[in-house]
Protein backbone atom coordinates (compact mmCIF):
# COMPACT_ATOMS: atom_id res chain seq x y z
CA UNK A 1 0.00 0.00 0.00
CA UNK A 2 1.52 3.55 -0.93
CA UNK A 3 2.53 5.92 1.91
CA UNK A 4 0.15 8.74 1.70
CA UNK A 5 1.37 12.30 3.03
CA UNK A 6 0.16 14.84 4.67
CA UNK A 7 0.71 18.26 2.95
CA UNK A 8 2.21 21.24 4.91
CA UNK A 9 0.42 24.55 4.39
CA UNK A 10 2.16 26.84 7.30
CA UNK A 11 5.77 27.53 7.75
CA UNK A 12 7.32 25.33 10.71
CA UNK A 13 10.07 26.69 13.23
CA UNK A 14 13.75 26.69 12.55
CA UNK A 15 15.77 24.12 13.47
CA UNK A 16 18.35 26.51 14.18
CA UNK A 17 16.57 28.36 17.13
CA UNK A 18 15.32 26.25 19.96
CA UNK A 19 15.60 22.83 18.90
CA UNK A 20 19.47 23.64 18.29
CA UNK A 21 19.69 25.65 21.83
CA UNK A 22 18.15 22.81 23.01
CA UNK A 23 20.77 20.27 22.06
CA UNK A 24 23.59 22.56 22.65
CA UNK A 25 22.57 22.63 26.32
CA UNK A 26 21.88 18.70 26.92
CA UNK A 27 25.42 17.84 25.15
CA UNK A 28 26.33 20.18 27.81
CA UNK A 29 25.15 18.72 31.04
CA UNK A 30 26.26 15.77 29.50
CA UNK A 31 29.46 16.17 28.80
CA UNK A 32 31.35 13.89 31.59
CA UNK A 33 30.11 10.80 30.34
CA UNK A 34 30.68 12.10 26.17
CA UNK A 35 34.17 13.13 26.93
CA UNK A 36 35.15 9.86 28.81
CA UNK A 37 33.40 7.48 25.96
CA UNK A 38 35.66 9.33 23.11
CA UNK A 39 38.82 8.78 25.31
CA UNK A 40 39.09 12.88 25.57
CA UNK A 41 41.35 12.74 28.36
CA UNK A 42 43.99 10.32 27.03
CA UNK A 43 44.80 13.08 24.34
CA UNK A 44 44.42 16.06 26.47
CA UNK A 45 44.55 14.77 30.16
CA UNK A 46 42.72 15.31 32.96
CA UNK A 47 41.33 18.28 34.82
CA UNK A 48 43.12 18.99 37.72
CA UNK A 49 46.25 16.81 36.86
CA UNK A 50 49.74 18.91 37.50
CA UNK A 51 48.08 20.78 40.31
CA UNK A 52 46.19 22.32 37.40
CA UNK A 53 48.31 23.83 35.45
CA UNK A 54 46.95 22.99 32.30
CA UNK A 55 43.01 23.22 33.04
CA UNK A 56 42.37 26.41 31.13
CA UNK A 57 43.96 24.26 28.11
CA UNK A 58 41.68 21.11 28.54
CA UNK A 59 38.65 23.12 29.07
CA UNK A 60 38.76 25.09 26.01
CA UNK A 61 39.48 21.54 24.18
CA UNK A 62 36.82 19.95 26.05
CA UNK A 63 34.33 22.98 24.91
CA UNK A 64 35.39 23.31 21.68
CA UNK A 65 34.85 19.30 20.55
CA UNK A 66 31.12 19.53 22.69
CA UNK A 67 30.68 22.30 20.30
CA UNK A 68 31.36 20.20 17.64
CA UNK A 69 28.95 17.43 18.79
CA UNK A 70 26.43 20.34 19.36
CA UNK A 71 26.77 21.33 15.73
CA UNK A 72 26.76 17.56 13.90
CA UNK A 73 23.66 16.38 15.69
CA UNK A 74 21.74 20.35 14.66
CA UNK A 75 22.72 19.86 11.48
CA UNK A 76 21.32 16.51 10.85
CA UNK A 77 18.35 17.43 12.98
CA UNK A 78 18.06 20.60 10.65
CA UNK A 79 18.17 17.67 7.60
CA UNK A 80 15.79 15.27 9.45
CA UNK A 81 13.21 18.12 9.62
CA UNK A 82 13.30 19.10 5.49
CA UNK A 83 10.27 17.66 4.08
CA UNK A 84 10.44 14.16 2.04
CA UNK A 85 9.52 14.51 -1.58
CA UNK A 86 6.23 12.52 -1.04
CA UNK A 87 5.20 15.55 1.73
CA UNK A 88 6.42 18.19 -1.35
CA UNK A 89 4.58 16.64 -3.76
CA UNK A 90 1.52 16.14 -1.45
CA UNK A 91 1.77 19.89 -0.59
CA UNK A 92 2.04 21.12 -4.35
CA UNK A 93 -0.60 18.70 -5.33
CA UNK A 94 -3.06 20.89 -2.41
CA UNK A 95 -1.62 24.25 -4.08
CA UNK A 96 -3.06 22.83 -7.86
CA UNK A 97 -6.28 22.24 -5.91
CA UNK A 98 -6.47 25.20 -4.34
CA UNK A 99 -3.94 28.03 -6.21
CA UNK A 100 -4.82 31.25 -4.45
CA UNK A 101 -3.27 30.02 -1.38
CA UNK A 102 0.12 31.27 -3.46
CA UNK A 103 -1.72 34.80 -3.27
CA UNK A 104 -1.41 35.41 0.21
CA UNK A 105 2.39 34.82 0.89
CA UNK A 106 1.89 32.18 3.61
CA UNK A 107 3.07 29.02 2.30
CA UNK A 108 5.95 27.24 3.33
CA UNK A 109 9.42 28.35 2.23
CA UNK A 110 10.42 25.49 0.63
CA UNK A 111 7.13 25.38 -1.69
CA UNK A 112 7.57 28.83 -2.48
CA UNK A 113 10.89 28.38 -3.69
CA UNK A 114 9.83 25.36 -5.88
CA UNK A 115 7.08 27.20 -7.15
CA UNK A 116 9.39 30.40 -8.08
CA UNK A 117 11.95 28.50 -9.99
CA UNK A 118 9.06 26.96 -12.46
CA UNK A 119 6.53 30.68 -12.36
CA UNK A 120 6.30 31.92 -15.72
CA UNK A 121 3.72 35.24 -16.22
CA UNK A 122 3.93 34.38 -20.02
CA UNK A 123 6.41 33.22 -22.20
CA UNK A 124 9.53 34.49 -20.50
CA UNK A 125 12.21 32.25 -18.94
CA UNK A 126 10.81 29.92 -15.82
CA UNK A 127 11.50 32.37 -12.34
CA UNK A 128 12.11 34.90 -14.65
CA UNK A 129 9.44 37.11 -12.23
CA UNK A 130 9.99 35.08 -8.71
CA UNK A 131 8.91 37.80 -6.46
CA UNK A 132 5.72 37.29 -7.69
CA UNK A 133 5.62 34.25 -5.48
CA UNK A 134 8.16 34.62 -3.04
CA UNK A 135 5.96 38.25 -2.06
CA UNK A 136 9.67 40.35 -1.86
CA UNK A 137 11.33 42.11 -4.12
CA UNK A 138 15.21 41.97 -4.05
CA UNK A 139 17.92 44.73 -4.81
CA UNK A 140 18.60 43.74 -7.99
CA UNK A 141 15.42 43.04 -9.87
CA UNK A 142 14.15 45.66 -11.73
CA UNK A 143 10.45 44.55 -12.62
CA UNK A 144 7.53 45.36 -10.47
CA UNK A 145 5.93 42.79 -8.30
CA UNK A 146 2.22 41.45 -9.32
CA UNK A 147 0.02 39.29 -8.16
CA UNK A 148 0.28 35.61 -9.15
CA UNK A 149 -2.07 34.56 -11.63
CA UNK A 150 -4.06 31.09 -10.43
CA UNK A 151 -3.73 29.72 -14.16
CA UNK A 152 0.54 30.28 -13.53
CA UNK A 153 0.35 28.99 -10.03
CA UNK A 154 -0.89 25.81 -11.53
CA UNK A 155 1.13 25.70 -13.96
CA UNK A 156 3.75 26.09 -11.73
CA UNK A 157 2.90 23.64 -9.11
CA UNK A 158 2.61 21.08 -12.21
CA UNK A 159 6.27 21.63 -13.05
CA UNK A 160 7.32 21.43 -10.09
CA UNK A 161 5.74 17.99 -9.11
CA UNK A 162 6.50 16.36 -12.41
CA UNK A 163 10.45 17.59 -12.16
CA UNK A 164 9.98 15.80 -8.56
CA UNK A 165 8.98 12.84 -9.61
CA UNK A 166 11.22 11.80 -12.13
CA UNK A 167 13.82 11.55 -9.19
CA UNK A 168 11.96 9.24 -7.01
CA UNK A 169 12.88 6.11 -6.28
CA UNK A 170 10.56 2.74 -5.13
CA UNK A 171 11.42 1.67 -1.63
CA UNK A 172 12.45 3.63 1.36
CA UNK A 173 14.57 6.10 0.67
CA UNK A 174 18.25 6.94 2.65
CA UNK A 175 18.65 9.41 5.04
CA UNK A 176 20.65 12.23 4.71
CA UNK A 177 20.52 13.27 8.21
CA UNK A 178 21.61 9.74 9.13
CA UNK A 179 24.83 10.05 7.15
CA UNK A 180 25.77 13.69 8.52
CA UNK A 181 24.98 12.47 11.94
CA UNK A 182 27.04 8.84 11.61
CA UNK A 183 29.85 10.64 9.17
CA UNK A 184 30.28 13.70 11.62
CA UNK A 185 30.67 11.80 15.18
CA UNK A 186 32.67 9.38 13.39
CA UNK A 187 35.29 11.50 12.28
CA UNK A 188 35.56 13.48 15.91
CA UNK A 189 36.04 9.89 17.37
CA UNK A 190 38.64 9.00 14.77
CA UNK A 191 40.51 11.78 16.50
CA UNK A 192 40.73 10.04 19.68
CA UNK A 193 40.98 6.50 18.75
CA UNK A 194 43.01 4.65 15.87
CA UNK A 195 39.87 2.63 15.02
CA UNK A 196 36.49 1.49 15.03
CA UNK A 197 35.74 -1.87 16.02
CA UNK A 198 32.18 -2.91 16.50
CA UNK A 199 30.82 -6.61 17.61
CA UNK A 200 27.07 -8.07 17.44
CA UNK A 201 25.03 -8.63 19.79
CA UNK A 202 21.45 -9.82 20.86
CA UNK A 203 18.86 -7.48 21.51
CA UNK A 204 15.22 -7.10 21.20
CA UNK A 205 12.99 -4.43 19.32
CA UNK A 206 8.85 -4.46 19.35
CA UNK A 207 9.57 -8.06 21.07
CA UNK A 208 11.53 -9.84 18.39
CA UNK A 209 15.08 -10.45 19.08
CA UNK A 210 17.42 -8.84 16.58
CA UNK A 211 21.33 -8.93 16.13
CA UNK A 212 22.51 -5.38 16.61
CA UNK A 213 26.07 -4.13 16.28
CA UNK A 214 28.14 -3.01 19.56
CA UNK A 215 31.65 -1.60 20.95
CA UNK A 216 33.25 1.63 21.75
CA UNK A 217 31.99 3.66 19.28
CA UNK A 218 28.45 2.87 19.70
CA UNK A 219 28.67 3.76 23.24
CA UNK A 220 29.77 7.06 22.12
CA UNK A 221 27.40 8.13 19.49
CA UNK A 222 24.83 6.81 22.41
CA UNK A 223 26.24 9.06 24.76
CA UNK A 224 25.64 11.87 22.65
CA UNK A 225 22.70 11.43 20.26
CA UNK A 226 20.71 8.48 21.82
CA UNK A 227 18.92 10.76 24.30
CA UNK A 228 19.70 14.16 22.88
CA UNK A 229 16.66 16.54 21.95
CA UNK A 230 17.79 15.72 18.72
CA UNK A 231 16.56 12.54 18.45
CA UNK A 232 12.79 13.53 18.74
CA UNK A 233 13.30 15.38 15.90
CA UNK A 234 14.92 12.23 14.09
CA UNK A 235 12.54 10.18 15.29
CA UNK A 236 9.14 12.33 14.62
CA UNK A 237 10.57 12.70 10.87
CA UNK A 238 10.61 9.16 10.41
CA UNK A 239 14.73 9.08 10.51
CA UNK A 240 17.09 6.69 12.47
CA UNK A 241 20.42 7.59 14.01
CA UNK A 242 22.63 4.88 12.43
CA UNK A 243 25.47 4.14 14.46
CA UNK A 244 28.20 3.60 11.32
CA UNK A 245 26.10 3.96 7.90
CA UNK A 246 27.80 2.30 5.14
CA UNK A 247 30.45 1.93 3.88
CA UNK A 248 32.23 2.13 7.54
CA UNK A 249 35.71 0.78 6.29
CA UNK A 250 36.78 3.99 4.55
CA UNK A 251 36.61 6.09 7.58
CA UNK A 252 37.63 3.14 10.15
CA UNK A 253 41.12 4.30 10.75
CA UNK A 254 42.55 7.80 11.54
CA UNK A 255 44.64 7.44 8.32
CA UNK A 256 41.89 6.98 5.68
CA UNK A 257 39.51 10.21 7.43
CA UNK A 258 39.65 13.21 4.58
CA UNK A 259 41.89 15.81 4.88
CA UNK A 260 40.19 18.93 6.85
CA UNK A 261 40.08 21.64 3.79
CA UNK A 262 42.29 24.10 6.22
CA UNK A 263 45.04 21.20 6.30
Amino acid sequence: MPTLYKPILTEADSIWSTPAEAISDWVSANRDVILARLNFDEEHGRLGEADGKFDEQIKRAQDEVLGEISGVLALGAAQAAEPKTGVTIATLERIKKHPSAAQDYTLPGFAEWLLASHYQRGDEDTGTYFPDVMGFVPNDFHGTIQIPREESILKAASAAIDDLSQGRRAGRPSSEATRIVGEGLRGIYLRYNDKITRRSETSCRHGDYIQVEAGPFFDFVSAAAAESPARATFTSCDCRIDCAPEPLPNFSHKSSLPSQPWQ
